[in-house]
Formats: structure tokens, sequence, C-alpha cells
């Protein structure tokens, strides 16, 4: 009787599922010691097989929040194999412990590629009160691009310092690109979000100097107002043109 021979490819991937099957089991354990012993074994030896994470989705709700963080962090280290934890990723981002909203940040900057579903709530941890979980959502937010650019301009009119602050850095990252909606944000009327666009405008720097001419040596009083605060921030490097664009004029 013949039996099937595997590629050596699907040899390996049923090494790899015969591998993780314990463990999945292991994380599905009443016992702490067992789950945190499972989720040791997964990072140890880099574990990315995608068997594991309905299990490791689970235990992110450990009631142990070094056990949370442990669990986060083998998702964040399977990349993009882990992208189906994004939903339990993303409630985690809620949690009380600011280690846990870091770590749950942190894995959704590795898995950025699929983390567009959770960009509402990574751009309410702009205003977190932790500020590492601030910088980490920051990073997260700049490095998903485009998508997220209509909902940070949104927080730049946020009540919380904080968020406003944090989405601006966030939209500079961006760069040139986002020039365009931050100058249109000077003349929806909102002063907050207004100052917010200023601030992101500044940080941007050079690429922004052109617009920013324009806007000033063309634009309504409060427009043109807000274009000069803003080349005012960026200070030197927004010289040259200006002296261009005022002998033209």
């Amino acid at each position: 009787m013949l039996f099937p021979v595997l590629s050596p490819a699907a040899e390996e991937a049923k090494g790899r599922a015969k591998e993780a099957q314990p463990l999945a089991e292991g994380l599905k354990s009443p016992d702490q010691l067992v789950v945190t012993k499972a989720v040791e074994e997964i990072k140890k030896k880099g574990l990315t097989d995608e068997s594991l994470v309905p299990a490791l989705a689970h235990a992110i709700k450990n009631p142990d929040e070094m056990v949370r963080v442990a669990v986060i962090d083998a998702l964040a280290q399977m990349g993009p194999a882990a992208a189906k934890a994004v939903p339990a990723l993303t409630e985690s981002l809620k949690d009380q412990d600011p280690m846990v909203r870091e770590a749950a940040t942190m894995a959704l900057f590795q898995l950025s590629d699929h983390a567009k579903p959770a960009i509402g709530m990574i751009v309410e941890r702009l205003g977190d009160t932790n500020a590492r979980v601030r910088d980490v959502a920051v990073l997260v937010l700049s490095k998903i691009g485009d998508s997220a650019v209509p909902n940070l301009v949104a927080a730049l009119a946020s009540a919380n310092e904080a968020q406003r602050d944090a989405a601006a850095r966030a939209l500079a990252r961006l760069g040139a690109p986002v020039v365009p909606n931050l100058l249109a944000t000077f003349e929806r009327g909102d002063s907050r979000a207004a100052e917010g666009a200023s601030k992101a405008l500044a940080l941007v720097g050079t690429p922004a100097v052109p617009a920013l001419i324009e806007k000033l040596l063309r634009g309504d009083p409060k427009t043109s107002a807000l274009a000069e605060q803003t080349l005012i921030a960026i200070g030197s490097p927004a010289v040259p043109d200006l002296v261009k664009a005022l002998k033209k004029r």
C-alpha cells in the first residue's frame, strides 16, 4: 500500500502544528503556572504557527497583568501570523494597566499592515495618561500612514491637550503629503484644531513652507495670521523662500 509523500514544506508545517498543540492547550488552562510556562515556551522557541493565535487571544484576558503582557509580546513576536489577533489586541488598548496598553500598542505597531480596524482606538490612546503609550501610538499611526490621517486630523480638535499634541506629532511624521489636510484645517473655524494643525505644520518644517507662504500672501486674514504664526515657528528654514515670495509680490 502506497502512502502519500509530504513535501518538505508540508512536513515542516505538520511538525510546527504538532509542537503548537500542547502549548495551545496550556494557554487555556485555569492554572496560572501552566499558562505562564506555555507563553514562555512560545516566546523562547519563536513559534509563529497560526494555530496558536486563538489560544493566545483567549489568554490575553488572563487576570494577571504580567501574563497579559507576556501573551501580547508573544503575539507581537509572531508578526503577520498573528493578524487574526488584532481584535483582541484592540480590546487590550482599553486595559486598566498601562503596561498592557503599551504592549498592545507596540504589538499593533508590529502588525501595522493589519491594524487599520484599530485606528480609532489607537487614536484614543494618543490621549492616554501614560506618556509611553502615547509615544508608541504616535509611531503606530504614522506607520499605518494615509488611512490614519482623517482620524488624526479630527483628533486635533480634541479637548484632551495630550491627544492634540500627540496627533500633531503623528501627522508631522507623515511629512509633506499631509500638508494640504492640515492647511484645510485653518479654514474650518475650529481654533483648537487650527492651532494643532499649525503645530503639526511647524514640525513638518521646510516641506510645508511654500504652501504656508501661499496662505500668508493670499489667504483670508485669519488663515494668513495662522500661516504667519507657523512660519515663525519653523524659523530660519522658512526665511529664503519667504524673502523670494515677498520680492515677487
